[in-house]
């Protein structure tokens, strides 16, 4: 014999969602069931926690009793009421579970979230075998169901571009390039398609539940980036002067230096190899340089007279080039 229909409806929202006034309830068990009330409260407890794990928040069966008070669907338990107990409440879905008793035991338990239309649902199911943990079967089955949830709450975007391959955002995440189909939660979307060499375009989408909807847009060649009309710095001016090198008084100076030691050296020359003449009446003597000393004279004094036209001719300058530039004075020179 089939036990009877163990109902326990749950409305859960996300955190984020509660934020806009959502609330979430559990329905009371159903009058004719035959399930053990400990079984009913560890099928309770177990599809709780699942809630809770996923973000979501359940209100009690009392609360939404009191909230229902003297509505026909004060008791609601199954899936035909659901909806009219969300739209009363002001719920987003709800969870409706059936524990199937037979024999003394738990045999099946069926989860259902139900949303706020009529159809709007999906559901988990799972067998429970002899010695198998209740808790483990009920978890099981809300997984199937809660993946069928959120499966059938999105919907297909297609997005093309003309041209193509443009590189495509969807809330700001990159999802590839065009064309592409993408699959999304129901709702509005902000698709941003953008290309080199074209202005970024963007389109607000919304998408129903199990739909498709395809968005095409066209971008638009950029316009070349404007003219810089910022006036070119003024020409360099520019002017060479050349001036006397310091290396001609350098070298000047040091062959001067030079001469002065050669000058010396031919008055002690006439004092060591000089020689004495007498003329014939033998009243006037004359001395004449000898050999090396005149040619330490002749030497010193050709140098002397070098590097003394060396400094005052300059043969060594520095070429100087002086300019103004844009962003300054410019001094450059070869030295």
């Amino acid at each position: 014999m089939r036990s009877a229909l163990l109902a326990v409806l749950f409305l859960a929202v996300p955190a984020s969602v509660l934020a806009q006034g959502q609330t979430c309830v559990l329905l009371p068990q159903p009058e004719d069931s035959t399930a053990p009330a400990d079984a009913h409260e560890r099928v309770s407890s177990t599809i709780t926690d699942e809630l809770r794990s996923h973000g979501l928040v359940v209100m009690a069966s009392r609360d939404a009793q009191l909230r229902m008070s003297d509505q026909p669907i004060e008791r609601c338990a199954a899936i035909d009421c659901a909806p009219d107990v969300n739209r009363f409440l002001g719920t987003t879905f709800a969870v409706l579970t059936e524990l199937t008793w037979l024999r003394g035991r738990p045999t099946m338990i069926n989860v259902v979230l139900i949303g706020l239309d009529s159809g709007v649902s999906a559901g988990g199911q799972a067998v429970i075998e002899r010695g198998e943990d209740l808790a483990a079967s009920v978890r099981s089955a809300f997984a199937q169901a809660w993946d069928r949830w959120q499966a059938d709450a999105q919907g297909q975007l297609v997005i093309e571009t003309t041209p193509p391959n443009a590189f495509v955002e969807i809330d700001g995440t990159n999802v590839g390039h065009s064309p592409i189909r993408q699959l999304v939660s129901a709702g509005a979307h902000t698709v941003r398609a953008t290309l080199e060499g074209y202005v970024p375009e963007s389109r607000e989408v919304v998408v129903d539940r199990q739909q498709e909807r395809t968005v095409t847009i066209a971008l638009s060649a950029s316009e070349p980036d404007d003219v810089d009309d910022t006036p070119p710095p003024p020409p360099v001016e520019e002017a060479y002067r050349e001036e006397p090198s310091v290396w001609n008084f350098v070298i000047g100076g040091a062959v001067l230096a030079a001469c002065a030691g050669l000058a010396i050296s031919p008055i002690w020359t006439l004092a060591t190899q000089g020689e004495v003449n007498t003329r014939a009446d033998g009243t006037t003597d004359t001395v004449s340089f000898g050999p090396q000393s005149l040619a330490l004279a002749i030497i010193s004094g050709a140098l002397i007279v070098g590097a003394t036209v060396f400094m005052i001719v300059h043969p060594i300058t520095d070429r100087i080039r002086i300019g103004v530039a844009g962003t300054g004075l410019r001094l450059e020179g070869v030295f």
